[in-house]
Formats: C-alpha cells, structure tokens, sequence
C-alpha cells in the first residue's frame, strides 16, 4: 500500500523531529521498553511533555463494564488504489452491524495513530483494514474475554509464520526481546485490532508502538514487505512487516512468550479477502454544498 522509500520516510520523520524542537519541547528523557528479557536495548528519547501529550487524563480512562466494552467504533482506512476494497468492507459492516458508527480516515496516517487519535473520543476501537469482510453478526463474548483478561487489547488473524521470519534484526535494538523465543512465536496481523481507553493499553502497549513508529531506525529498518520464505518459523525470510512486527514484539513480551489466550480472540465472524467481494452494497447519504 506504501509507495515511500526508506529514505523518504526518515526524512519525513527527520523534518517532524525538527519542527518538534523548533517549537520548545521540553528536555529530552530516555527511556526503555520494561521488559524481562534483554537490557541492551537503544532507548527511545521522548520528552515529558510528549507524555503527558499522548497520555489522556488518568480520570478519561474506561472500565471493561459490559457497556463500555459494547461501545466500540469500527475505524478503517485506505489509499486510493485500495478504496474500492475499503468500500466492500464498509458495507460488510454496514449489512451485518447497522448500528455501528464506522470512521473512515486517509492513509495519511498510520494504524496506530488512527486508534490513538479515535480513542480519545471513544471507549474503544475496532480498527479494520481494506481486506476486512464481516461473514456473519459476531459474537463478540470471546474478544471481550481477551480484553477482560489483558486489560483491552485483541488482536485475531493468524500471519501462518513466526514474528522471527518478518522482522528485520534491527528493530529488536529498540524492541528488545528474546530473539530465539521469536521464531516459536506466531505472528498475528495488524489488521483487525479491538482496542479499550484503559490506562494499561496506553501505558504498556501504545505508548512503545507509537514511540517505535515515530523513529524510522526501529519502525522501517529494512524496506522490504516481499518475503521469502524457506522454513515459515525458524528463518529469516528477507523482509520486514513494520507496524505489525512491532505490536507482536510488545505483545509477546508482555505476555510471556506466545500465550495467545492472553490476547488472541475468535475469528470465526470475519474473512481476509483481498479483493471486491460484491456480496454488499454500500450504504451513502447525500450530501449537499454549503
């Protein structure tokens, strides 16, 4: 979906730092993802101001009460050569959910970004890609045990190889963690991700995806999405999965190894298709100049 080089997005990142600092930022403070495993870690330089940015109010925080975990907004987003496929999967949701609020937002901006900046609105997100397709009405009582039990983020769609086999050696000096314990790790995809306003999710989890993606060393190291795959887990394939690389690092670590109970949920109600299905039709309102 991206067409930037690795180059063109330091500079970009370069260009924000710069701005950044132009505008006073506080001191700068390293700082390390907490973790049990490795301690050689490159720390992230992130100000307090640019925590208390991120962070909302500690009273703007959600339980997990059944109302609130019912509360979830669909947010999606797409380029232009993927609208099509984002239209088929909006009037998926529309067809078997017609009483949930769907965000659509440009590819300006990434996952990540798009569920922070919604979050501060909702009590949760349910952030899907262009290749989303509702099969059914979900039962969503699975995904809100996983969020019950984690502190409110699922994650659902199995990748078939390992986190080892799509990520470049390089994040894992930002990212640190067990490597070996890696290629025994199942990857899980970044493109359907059911996300709670709780101050655990925030603090433990989006804070370092965010801190990760905002520094082009950790986040694209490797410009590469193209693998090739030999042994699907235990090797190398040549290539780098980017934002969701990154999330199943914190995600594993977090939850000692790969103990998908902890934050993996049914995913029965949903195909990946990655193409136009024309099984829906969108629904659209009309819209008048002003």
């Amino acid at each position: 979906m991206f067409s930037a080089s690795q180059q063109e997005i330091k500079l970009a990142i370069a260009e924000t730092t710069d701005i950044s600092k132009r505008r006073g930022m506080a001191a700068q403070v390293s700082e390390k993802l907490p973790l049990q495993y490795a301690s050689n870690s490159i720390p992230f330089n992130a100000s307090d101001e640019t925590r208390r940015s991120f962070m909302p109010p500690s009273d703007s925080f959600h339980p997990l009460t059944p109302d609130k975990m019912a509360d979830f907004v669909f947010v999606t987003a797409a380029s232009s050569n993927h609208f099509n496929e984002v239209v088929d999967a909006v009037a998926s949701i529309q067809t078997l959910m017609p009483r949930k609020q769907i965000y659509f937002f440009d590819i300006g901006l990434n996952a990540d970004q798009i569920a922070k900046t919604t979050l501060r609105e909702k009590s949760a997100v349910f952030w899907v890609d262009a290749s989303f397709r509702l099969r059914k009405n979900p039962d969503m009582s699975d995904a809100y045990r996983v969020a019950r039990t984690n502190g409110g983020f699922v994650m659902f769609h199995s990748s078939g190889h390992s986190n080892f086999a799509v990520t470049h050696p390089d994040m894992y000096r930002y990212l640190s963690t067990d490597v070996n314990a890696q290629k025994n790790i199942t990857q899980f995809g970044g493109g359907m991700l059911l996300v709670y306003r709780t101050e655990k999710v925030f603090r433990d989890i989006l804070w370092w995806w965010v801190r990760c993606a905002q520094d082009a060393d950790c986040f694209v190291p490797h410009y590469n999405p193209a693998c090739r795959f030999q042994d699907r887990y235990k090797q190398f394939a040549n290539c780098h999965r980017f934002d969701q690389s990154a999330i199943n690092i914190i995600m594993s670590n977090i939850w000692l190894r790969d103990n998908r109970k902890l934050y993996t949920a049914d995913r029965s109600f949903f195909w990946v298709i990655r193409d136009i299905t024309r099984m829906y039709t969108i629904k659209t309102c009309q819209t008048t100049s002003v």
